[in-house]
């Protein structure tokens, strides 16, 4: 494969670093911000091309220098071990608001970021959930860019729990090289695995050469081993439970549990899931509605916790087993306000808002990729529902719905969620508000000294100045790390009357790349 210099200029969602050759831009795999070197062509189209850094001249500051996982750049599942935890949220973040702003025609607002705790300065050990592929008899990850099996018995991303189990299965002859399924395993909240297993789609359509077979001797040594607490092939139940019991806690609450089946959707870990929690009730508390839909709710993961700040939740979810939702019911009832009403409906959320949701007055929304329907959209904006939560993991389809929806309503803030450590994805987590609820007039006395400006000020607004560093570096800047730069290059401001409540409230530190970039700002505007 050819070889060309690569130099990055920022990361693209993905986390791929971008940098630009022979007049094309390429998306470099392993690459950071402000690192040069020659990188290895992998694909090249008319317009752009896909390569993988081979050498770097000098390492970003950002750059984790010891990864301790074996097959680290060799499987396709991390993909962001090679950015320093305490710096990987936000540097993945970045891609993501400039997406978001750019297609949705919003103004930028400075997000929120919720992190994971890495007390020994790691994240490994955390997913309480890992996907393998059988094929060609054996069991792991997909190598990166192809479908070659790397083993992940040595893989240290996931908890020990689900190593141990890895290794036993591995020990376990797998079937013919003719049969090929994706195995997902699952721990509940006492740290008991579940696996469930799924033919590939040439398997169950036969197309080909390939007949579909259930490998009956693998199966019966798999239930023998006694390995797995559940266990379920394809939508058949065969062995012990057939559902999985999650528990979220947060402070000052009580828990919340929830059943799925074996298979179904989780969030990956327990800290993100506390996270979206601790979102909700604070939303819920904020907004103080009387009736909230939770709009593909799952098996009532967010729907139990929003029972316990509102009297009156409504689930909608159309892939979901009922029972486990009972369940749910039944073990969180009294946690919840009292005389709470909570129900579900299986409704196909794509072709719209279902009319009992229309009439609530407040919505959560986690779908799927896809994002919204249209006349999902639609639907709310002509529905009674004044605030909404929205949740997403895809960037771009949330970013498409914002769109829709501004006409109608506003995005009052905006969060990242690092539900998946060590890759470069993220959840992202926006609160928005019909325009009639936002607070848009505010009576204010101003001094007329308060108008002096200092010779520095003049030269450049601070509108002006997130303009410059947005249209020249692709970076969202805030107000607050404006004046922190300023600041530290000496330049008097006037006195700030809106000064915390709290003698001790924390204020977020302008990251070093945008510091950067608003000094260049400030040198072209003459203020530096």
């Amino acid at each position: 494969m050819s070889r060309i210099p690569y130099q990055i200029v920022r990361l693209a969602k993905g986390g791929q670093g971008i940098t630009y050759y022979n007049e094309k831009v390429f998306f470099t795999a392993g690459a950071l911000p402000g690192e040069s070197g020659q990188a290895e062509v992998i694909s090249e189209k008319s317009r752009f091309g896909r390569c993988r850094a081979v050498t770097c001249d000098q390492p970003s500051l950002l750059r984790n220098l010891h990864d301790a996982c074996p097959i680290s750049g060799k499987c396709d599942s991390c993909g962001f071990r090679h950015v320093k935890p305490e710096f990987a949220l936000n540097l993945k973040s970045e891609a993501l608001i400039s997406e978001i702003f750019k297609i949705a025609h919003l103004d930028p607002i400075e997000p929120t970021y919720y992190t994971v705790s890495a007390p020994t300065g790691s994240l490994d050990g955390l997913r309480q959930r890992v996907r393998l592929h059988l094929a060609n008899g054996r069991i792991g990850y997909f190598a990166r860019d192809s479908h070659t099996i790397v083993p992940a018995v040595q893989c240290t991303v996931i908890d020990p729990v689900l190593a141990n189990i890895v290794r036993q299965l591995n020990e376990i002859k797998p079937p013919a090289l003719h049969f090929s399924c994706d195995l997902q395993i699952d721990l509940n909240d006492n740290r008991q695995p579940f696996l469930h297993i799924r033919p590939t789609e040439s398997e169950i359509s036969g197309r080909g050469s390939k007949k579909f077979t259930k490998p009956a001797v693998w199966l019966h040594q798999i239930i023998q081993s006694g390995i797995f607490k559940g266990i379920r092939f394809g939508d058949e139940h065969i062995a012990g439970d057939a559902m999985i019991r999650d528990t979220v806690s947060i402070p000052s609450h009580p828990d919340v549990h929830y059943w799925r089946r074996i298979g179904d959707f989780a969030q990956a870990t327990g800290e993100g899931n506390a996270h979206l929690h601790q979102i909700v009730a604070d939303f819920l508390r904020q907004t103080k509605p009387h009736a909230v839909a939770d709009l593909f709710s799952g098996s009532g993961n967010l729907t139990f916790r929003a029972a316990q700040f509102v009297p009156e939740v409504h689930a909608f979810e159309f892939y979901c087993d009922p029972n486990a939702f009972d369940r749910g019911v039944e073990d969180n009832r009294p946690t919840w306000l009292p005389d709470a009403r909570v129900d579900m409906q299986l409704s196909d959320l794509t072709k719209g808002l279902p009319r009992t949701a229309a009439k609530c007055d407040a919505a959560i929304c986690d779908p799927a990729r896809e994002g919204l329907s249209e006349k999902m959209c639609h639907d709310l904006k002509t529905s009674r529902i004044r605030h909404i939560l929205y949740i997403s993991c895809e960037a771009t389809n949330l970013a498409r719905d914002l769109a829709r929806l501004k006409d109608t309503f506003e995005l009052r803030s905006l969060g990242f969620v690092d539900m998946f450590p060590q890759t470069p994805h993220v959840e992202t987590v926006c609160l928005l508000s019909k325009l009639s609820e936002a607070k848009h007039h505010i009576s204010v006395q101003v001094d007329m000294d308060e108008l002096d400006l200092t010779a520095a000020e003049s030269r450049a607004t601070y509108d002006e100045i997130k303009a410059y560093v947005w249209e020249h570096a692709g970076l969202n800047v805030s107000k607050l790390y404006i004046a922190q730069t300023k600041r530290k290059c000496g330049i008097i401001e006037r006195k700030n009357y809106n000064l915390p409540k709290s003698e001790d409230s924390r204020q977020p530190q302008c990251p070093p790349e945008k510091e950067a970039a608003i000094k260049e700002a400030l040198k072209h505007f003459g203020m530096f």
